[in-house]
């Protein structure tokens, strides 16, 4: 096998090439700003497992949808209040485990879809 000569530079790229990723204790001051870019690297993170939770606490997918979709509006009207007596990440899913618990215990209303027939 023949192998070229590489620099090191092309396989390891310089520390300030890499993206940073910001932590959830990074990202509280500026959520806490009203910083909308915080807003969505937080929904990307964290999106997917409050879906799949959500998922697995119900069974129909349109009640945990929107749950995490109450979830998010509970996150922006509460974020100032938000006192860090625990990670930001327990208090986003003990929000979403609340929704879901509400979700479930009210009744739904009936959807009519005009006169059948």
């Amino acid at each position: 096998m023949v192998r070229e000569n590489t620099a090191a530079s092309d396989v390891c790229p310089h520390p300030s090439t890499l993206r940073s990723v910001e932590t959830d204790a990074e990202l509280l001051g500026r959520l806490q700003s009203g910083d909308e870019q915080a807003f969505v690297m937080f929904v990307k993170r964290y999106q997917m497992p409050m879906l799949r939770l959500a998922c697995s606490m119900v069974s129909d997918q349109a009640i945990a949808e929107e749950a995490v979709q109450d979830t998010w509006i509970g996150v922006v009207r509460g974020i100032d209040r938000f006192e860090g007596r625990s990670s930001l990440k327990t208090w986003l899913f003990r929000i979403l485990v609340n929704r879901v618990r509400s979700a479930v215990s009210e009744p739904r209303p009936l959807r009519c879809f005009g006169p059948m027939g």
